[in-house]
């Protein structure tokens, strides 16, 4: 009888780490989304020294979590949008806003491709 009690206890504890990533992802990914959202309004606005400053913060806050997101998913994701962090805080202060808006759109679709790879859909599971 114990051993089931120790099955349930473990079930239980691997449910609620999977519960932890999932919303730990999907809330990151979301918040990420949104400040590159900023950023881009900024840059519209031509304030491009606001947009930098927006893109510094985006960028540490981002290596700050990078750790934790790294254990939890695939490393190609997390460096490839590390790269083009990287590369929007050159294109924003180069003040090249073409660039700026397309590497945008691009982060977003990648925050959201994570964010979506980890929804429980047939589609992930399969």
């Amino acid at each position: 009888m114990k051993r089931i009690y120790i099955s349930f206890i473990l079930l239980a504890v691997c449910a609620l780490v999977c519960i932890f990533q999932f919303f730990y992802i999907y809330n990151s990914c979301t918040e990420f989304i949104d400040s590159i959202e900023k950023i881009e309004t900024a840059c519209i606005k031509e304030d491009f020294r606001l947009g930098a400053q927006l893109c510094d913060e985006v960028l540490s806050k981002w290596k700050r979590q990078i750790k934790c997101i790294d254990m939890l998913l695939f490393h190609e994701y997390v460096d490839e949008i590390t790269q083009n962090l990287d590369k929007l805080r050159i294109f924003i202060k180069n003040k090249e806003t073409t660039e700026v808006f397309a590497l945008c759109s691009e982060l977003k679709n990648q925050l959201m491709t994570l964010k979506n790879s980890e929804l429980p859909l047939i589609e992930n599971i399969i």
